[in-house]
């Protein structure tokens, strides 16, 4: 009667299994699962695991960056013993003394051949002390200089600055020339250390014209004074050609053609906005080489002389 009880509850309902009711009986044993056991790693703190992970992977990185670096030294180092070696193997030859062979298959020399080695020498230690001997004095100091004559005269350069040759004029050259030549077809030797490697293409002369009058209005009339000691460089010029002189590197010689004479006057070499100064001697004969002066309400107008 009680297993039926117990068993089947009134209203149709299952019973609760036979286990159950044991164990809620007073007297019954309770069976509990084991506690679970903890991991190793929980009793340490998160951030130390964390720098352990950290570490590992930084330990890790580094020996994979070391290996590439000892693979690139010892791709590098076999690299270079190739090329050490097909650079020996190709110049070895060039060193190579000759055979017995090479040496007997070469001509002999003669009595004569033998004997002229030594004034050959001789011949060549005397071309080197002494090259070749231009037909004309050579300066032995840097400088600009003129050849009037078979003679050099060194130049002297101006005291201002040559003007661009779209200018007119230059500014005032109140001092006269220096250097007077005779030689109506001068040459000019420029010996300096730049020429070397920087050769100038093109060298002109300029004319330097002497102010010969001014004239001036004076209580409304027109009043004229002679001007002395008064220069100005024009941009009236002559080209020059340009040639090396054999055996002087830091040499070049500048000539007119051989049909053209300069006029007696004054001129100025010019060389990189440098005017060099000379005179050649004789009596004016070109109007460019005169000057004149007008004053008016505008300014200074200059002309050129109608006669020296």
């Amino acid at each position: 009667m009680r297993r039926n009880a117990l068993a089947f509850h009134h209203h149709g309902q299952r019973a609760e299994p036979r286990e159950i009711v044991r164990a809620r009986a007073p007297d019954a044993v309770q069976i509990l699962p084991p506690p679970p056991i903890k991991p190793l790693y929980a009793r340490l703190p998160p951030g130390q695991r964390t720098d352990n992970s950290q570490f590992a992977r930084l330990t890790e990185e580094f020996i994979r960056h070391l290996r590439l670096t000892n693979k690139f030294v010892a791709i590098a180092f076999v690299a270079m013993t190739i090329i050490g070696s097909v650079i020996i193997t190709l110049l070895w030859p060039m060193h190579k003394p000759p055979s017995r062979l090479e040496t007997a298959g070469r001509p002999t020399q003669t009595a004569e051949a033998a004997a002229t080695p030594g004034d050959a020498a001789e011949d060549s230690a005397t071309q080197t002390e002494h090259p070749t001997k231009a037909p004309f004095p050579l300066p032995n100091s840097f400088g600009i200089y003129v050849l009037s004559n078979d003679k050099l005269t060194e130049l002297q350069p101006l005291p201002i600055s040559i003007p661009d040759s779209r200018i007119a004029l230059s500014a005032e050259i109140t001092a006269p020339s220096p250097t007077t030549i005779s030689d109506a077809k001068p040459a000019f030797i420029l010996f300096r250390r730049d020429l070397l490697n920087n050769a100038p293409q093109k060298i002109f002369l300029r004319v330097i014209a002497r102010m010969a009058r001014e004239t001036a209005i004076v209580n409304g009339k027109a009043g004229t004074t002679n001007i002395e000691g008064t220069w100005r460089v024009r941009n009236v010029s002559r080209e020059l050609k340009i040639a090396p002189i054999p055996g002087q590197r830091e040499m070049v010689i500048a000539r007119l053609d051989d049909d053209v004479s300069l006029a007696a006057g004054r001129y100025a070499l010019v060389l990189n906005r440098i005017g060099y100064d000379f005179e050649i001697q004789g009596p004016p004969s070109s109007p460019v080489f005169c000057l004149e002066k007008f004053e008016t309400a505008n300014g200074a107008v200059f002309n050129q002389c109608r006669a020296p």
